[in-house]
């Protein structure tokens, strides 16, 4: 008697992992404060050039770009005034991520590489950070201490693709907080960022130590 088992195993994977729950699963986007803390480079800036990957290493793919900024303000980084980064706009699994164009303006999420370059090491862009078109940056950063006066910022704002300012909201609080001065960070900003019973002890009391989480605790809803 024949048996359809592998096959039917399979089927059942294939549908599976190209399903909408396994896709959610695996291409949840970050809070801000996550995706800060992971990334190599977080910038905002304007593009200036798109070009496709090199392929030559074997481990990019036609839907890899290389993209270089312009770049306006550095939040975490190197501080230069151009940087590129490799934008992947197909990840498998996962909904495609379009290039963005040249002279548009992009709060970036650079995340540490996952495949190289032949020639050079560069920062990734994908779905998975929160890479966002950005608009009025210079009016977000001169009015951020009238608003931040007015109420507190939402640690948490849902991701806009279309527009990052209250991701630049969020970041802002890190400067004014000097959560975002050194390369390493406070105990609080490597954590869930909520707290209760599943938070230990200890860290929550080396957290309240820090003058960057209290800052945060002030400033941010909630932290």
């Amino acid at each position: 008697m024949r048996s359809y088992a592998p096959t039917t195993i399979v089927v059942t994977i294939f549908l599976f992992l190209n399903s909408p729950v396994f896709a959610a699963d695996i291409c949840l986007t970050p809070d801000v404060l996550d995706a800060f803390v992971r990334a190599k480079l977080v910038f905002s800036g304007k593009i200036v050039s798109v070009t496709p990957a090199p392929q030559d290493s074997g481990s990019r793919t036609a839907s890899d770009y290389v993209v270089s900024f312009e770049v306006e303000k550095w939040w975490k980084g190197s501080g230069s005034e151009r940087v590129s980064v490799v934008w992947r706009t197909s990840m498998f699994g996962c909904a495609y991520f379009p290039v963005g164009e040249i002279g548009e303006n992009y709060l970036v999420y650079a995340d540490p590489q996952t495949t190289q370059l032949a020639s050079e090491s560069l920062a990734e862009v994908s779905v998975y950070n929160r890479t966002s078109k950005l608009v009025f940056t210079r009016e977000l950063d001169q009015s951020s201490s009238i608003r931040f006066a007015l109420r507190l910022v939402d640690s948490k704002p849902p991701l806009n693709r279309e527009n990052a300012s209250e991701d630049i909201r969020v970041l802002s609080v890190l400067m004014r907080c000097t959560c975002a001065s050194s390369n390493s960070s406070p105990a609080c900003m490597d954590l869930p960022f909520s707290s209760g019973p599943h938070v230990p002890v200890d860290a929550q009391n080396s957290s309240r130590s820090s003058e960057c989480c209290e800052c945060l605790r002030r400033n941010l809803k909630p932290f």
